[in-house]
C-alpha cells in the first residue's frame, strides 16, 4: 500500500498499492511534490520578515535563502533558534447526514518542541579599501519543511449505512487473491471479509447481513472513528563561503546537504453498538497503516546582492536540484474481534529503495533600507516541479518510474494530473521604532505545484499557503541580540477518502444500490513561536 499525503485537494483512497494505475500515479506525483517542497524557517528575524530576505542579509538564518547574505554582515556572529511548534485541525464527514459518515465535527492539537535554525559565521578581513574587503565562512543547520499534523474523525452509522468493510469486500470481489492490495490481504486474513455463506464467488464484510435477494447491507449500528497522524522534517546542513567586493557587490556559495525523515500512520475502526445485533457476533475491527521514510541529498547554490545605490539591496539566487537517496518501509496490519475470535495479521514491507531529483529554485528579492531605521523587502521565488524525477536502484524498476515521470511531465493523457510551476510571493518589513527595539512582519503566499484533475478531467482547485508572521527585535550595547517571532500558516484543505464508495453486489437493477464511502475534511492551520539568542563578535 502506498502512504496518503495531504499536500493537495483530492487525495487517493488509503487503501491503494504500489500498482501502476492512475491512483498509484497520483500518489507517486503527491510524494514528488511533498520532498520537493520548502517552506522556509530560518532564525526569528527572518521568519517574522516572512523570509522576504532574498536582498537583505546579515543574518545567519538568512544564508539559506541567499548565500550572499553571510557577506553582508560585518561581524562574526553566531546563533541558536528554540521553537514550538502548535499544529490543529478541525475535522468532519463532508458527505455525512447528521453524525453518520464520520459526521461528528472533531478537533484536535499536537504541540512539538523543535530546533528550525542554529549556526556562526566567522569573517576575515583582508585589509582591502577596494575589491574583496572581506571573507565570510559559516555553517548553518536551518528546517526548510516541517510535516506535522493529527487529524482525527468520528461517527454513527444506522443499520444499512456504510462500513468500511463492506467498502473492502465490495473492491475485492471479482478479483484474484494476487491483484489484492496489502490491505486487503490483511482484512482477509482476519475475517474482515469473507466469503458469501451461500456464493463463493462473492465476499462480504464482517458488519453486512447477506440478504434474501443476494445483495448485503450493513446488519446493526456502528461507532466508527478514523485518526491520522504524520510528522517530519527536512532539514538542511549548510557549509558557507561569502565575498563582500567594495561594499558594493556581495557574492556567495552553499554547500547544502539535505536529510529527510517522515512518518506517517491511519487507523480505521468500528464498533458493534450491540455485538448480538450481528449474524457474525462482530465486536470491532482496526485497520492500521504505518509508514517511515528516510533521505539524504546534496545540492548547491549560489547568490548574490547588489547595492546600485544607497538604500537599495537587490538579491538573486539560484539552487541546483537536489539528489536524493530514499528508504521507505510501510506495515499493513487488521484485527477483528467477533463472536469467541481474535484474530491479528501484517505484512511489512521493508528497505523500498528509489533516488529522487527535486527541482531547482530561482529567488530574486528587492530591499529598501531607510538608514538604521527600517527595511521594507519583498520576494519572489520559482519552482520547477515538473522537473522532479524518481529514479530507478534496480534496472527491473527503470520503465515503472519512466511512466511516472512521463505523467509528471505533463506527457500522460490529455487532461489528466501532473507538477507544474509554483509561484511564491513574500513580504516583509523591519521599523526600528527605539535605537534597540526593532518591530517585524511578514506574509507569504506559496503556490500550488500541482495540476491535479478529477474523474471528469475538471482542473480541481489550487492548494495554495499563505502565511502571516510578525515578531520583535532587541539589541543590547554588548554582543547579545534577541528576537522573537510567531507565524500563522494557513495550510491547504485536507480530504481524506478513508474508505471508496461501493456496492451491494447486487445482481441486477433491481438490487443494486450504491452505499457512499466515508470522506473526511480537515482545516489544519499551523503556529510556530521562535526565539533566537544570539551573539556578534
Amino acid at each position: 500500500m502506498k502512504k496518503i499525503n495531504i499536500t493537495f485537494l483530492a487525495l487517493v483512497s488509503a487503501f491503494v498499492m504500489h500498482a501502476q494505475d492512475e491512483s498509484s500515479i497520483m500518489s507517486w506525483m503527491s510524494d514528488a511534490l511533498t520532498w520537493g517542497q520548502s517552506e522556509n524557517y530560518g532564525s526569528a528575524r527572518s521568519m517574522a520578515m516572512g523570509n522576504a530576505v532574498t536582498a537583505v542579509g546579515g543574518d545567519i538564518g538568512m544564508m539559506a535563502i541567499n548565500p550572499a547574505g553571510s557577506a553582508v554582515a560585518n561581524y562574526s556572529q553566531v546563533s541558536i533558534t528554540p521553537a514550538i511548534s502548535i499544529a490543529t485541525s478541525d475535522a468532519y464527514g463532508i458527505l455525512s447526514t447528521d453524525n453518520s459518515l464520520l459526521g461528528n465535527r472533531v478537533k484536535s492539537s499536537s504541540t512539538r518542541f523543535t530546533l528550525p535554525n542554529a549556526g556562526f559565521t566567522i569573517k576575515f578581513n583582508t585589509g582591502n579599501q577596494f575589491g574583496l574587503k572581506r571573507v565570510t565562512v559559516g555553517f548553518s543547520a536551518n528546517t526548510v519543511q516541517r510535516w506535522d499534523d493529527s487529524i482525527q474523525g468520528s461517527g454513527t452509522n444506522p443499520t444499512a449505512g456504510s462500513t468500511i468493510a463492506g467498502s473492502l469486500a465490495s473492491a475485492m470481489t471479482g478479483y484474484d487473491k494476487d491483484r489484492w492490495t496489502d490491505m486487503q490481504k490483511v482484512a482477509y486474513d482476519t475475517y474482515i471479509v469473507d466469503a458469501f455463506p451461500n456464493d463463493k464467488s462473492k465476499l462480504m464484510g464482517i458488519t453486512e447481513a447477506n440478504l434474501v435477494d443476494g445483495t448485503t447491507e450493513l446488519s446493526a449500528p456502528i461507532n466508527q472513528f478514523y485518526i491520522y497522524n504524520r510528522r517530519g522534517n527536512k532539514t538542511d546542513y549548510l557549509i558557507n563561503v561569502g565575498f563582500n567586493i567594495s561594499d558594493f557587490l556581495f557574492i556567495g556559495a552553499n554547500l547544502g546537504v539535505s536529510t529527510m525523515e517522515y512518518y506517517m500512520d491511519s487507523t480505521t475502526q468500528e464498533f458493534a453498538k450491540d455485538s448480538d445485533m450481528f449474524w457474525t457476533g462482530f465486536r470491532n475491527l482496526s485497520l492500521g497503516y504505518e509508514y517511515r521514510m528516510r533521505g539524504t541529498g546534496i545540492y548547491g547554490k549560489f547568490g548574490l546582492i547588489a547595492t546600485p545605490f544607497a538604500g537599495l539591496r537587490l538579491g538573486l539566487a539560484f539552487q541546483t536540484p537536489t539528489g536524493f537517496n530514499l528508504e521507505e518501509n510501510y506495515t499493513n496490519s487488521a484485527n477483528s474481534n467477533f463472536g469467541s475470535k481474535v484474530e491479528n495479521s501484517n505484512i511489512n514491507v521493508n528497505n523500498v529503495i528509489y533516488g529522487l531529483r527535486t527541482p531547482m529554485r530561482l529567488n530574486a528579492g528587492v530591499a529598501y533600507t531607510f538608514g538604521h531605521l527600517a527595511t521594507i523587502s519583498a520576494d519572489y521565488e520559482y519552482c520547477g516541479y515538473s522537473g522532479t524525477k524518481f529514479i530507478a536502484k534496480v534496472a527491473a524498476d527503470k520503465l515503472y518510474y519512466d511512466n511516472i515521470n512521463n505523467q509528471i511531465q505533463g506527457r500522460g493523457v490529455a487532461g489528466s494530473s501532473k507538477l507544474g510551476a509554483s509561484h511564491t510571493i513574500r513580504l516583509g518589513a523591519e521599523v526600528w521604532v527605539l535605537k534597540a527595539l526593532a518591530l517585524r512582519a511578514g506574509y507569504n503566499f506559496i503556490g500550488d505545484g500541482a495540476r491535479f484533475y478529477d474523474e471528469e478531467r475538471n482542473l480541481l482547485p489550487a492548494a495554495n499557503t499563505n502565511s502571516f508572521s510578525a515578531g520583535l527585535g532587541w539589541n543590547t550595547k554588548g554582543s547579545f541580540y534577541g528576537d522573537l517571532a510567531f507565524r500563522y500558516t494557513m495550510r491547504p484543505l485536507a480530504t481524506f477518502y478513508v474508505y471508496e464508495a461501493y456496492n451491494n453486489r447486487g445482481t441486477s437493477e433491481a438490487t443494486y444500490r450504491e452505499i457512499p464511502g466515508a470522506v473526511l475534511e480537515a482545516t489544519r492551520p499551523l503556529m510556530t513561536l521562535s526565539v533566537t539568542c544570539g551573539w556578534r563578535f
